[in-house]
């Protein structure tokens, strides 16, 4: 874990945060179904 994390940039974690509410909108709107 600690190795897949070393080998990421700032700015896909950085990307990972900005689209969480977006993400989770989706699964509110899914009643917690599963989706890609």
């Amino acid at each position: 874990v600690d190795s897949w994390i070393a080998s990421k940039d700032e700015e896909f974690f950085r990307r990972g945060i900005r689209i969480l509410p977006e993400r989770w909108e989706k699964v509110v709107a899914n009643d917690g179904q599963y989706f890609e």
